[in-house]
């Protein structure tokens, strides 16, 4: 059934407008920065939404760095622990007190639509038992992201076309 989906699928290029770091400062004193880039865009070939605008279906990267106050770091852990050994002992919540820089990431895609996407974090823990190799915990980040289309007219269905 999928063996021709990919077919669906046209490739976009794209120019980026803007990747800043956003910057947050923990409850716990840490310093949070997160940059989300676009790596890879598609448009589903003849779907669209409800209004008539083109699917697009963007793939991300979404970096994240910390820099703890000195009581919160350890010693690196070796080897590193895996995504799941950090969700499941990060049990220590911690809450942005504090935006210092919060933009979304821009692009123009090859066919003119302009999107952005904005990473909101929906949860943060730390970790009471890892650490990253300069010793700096190791926080479990949920997140999610909002993308806003401002997609060309012309891109749009015609009438009643299927």
């Amino acid at each position: 059934m999928y063996g021709n989906m990919h077919r669906n699928f046209i490739p976009l290029d794209f120019e980026v407008g803007e990747e800043s770091w956003n910057i947050y400062v923990l409850s716990d004193g840490t310093k949070l920065r997160q940059k989300l880039v676009l790596t890879f865009v598609i448009k589903i070939k003849d779907t669209y939404d409800q209004l008539g605008r083109p699917i697009y279906q963007p793939s991300f990267v979404n970096l994240f760095s910390v820099v703890a106050p000195e009581n919160l770091r350890g010693e690196p852990t070796y080897p590193p622990p895996t995504p799941r050994e950090v969700a499941e002992t990060a049990s220590d919540k911690v809450l942005i007190s504090k935006v210092e820089r919060e933009e979304p990431s821009s692009y123009e895609f090859e066919d003119k639509t302009v999107a952005s996407f904005k990473t909101v974090i929906t949860s943060i823990k730390r970790s009471s038992k890892y650490y990253d190799q300069f010793g700096m915990p190791i926080y479990s980040i949920d997140w999610s992201i909002v993308p806003t289309y401002e997609i060309p007219n012309v891109l749009w269905k015609k009438g009643n076309q299927s």
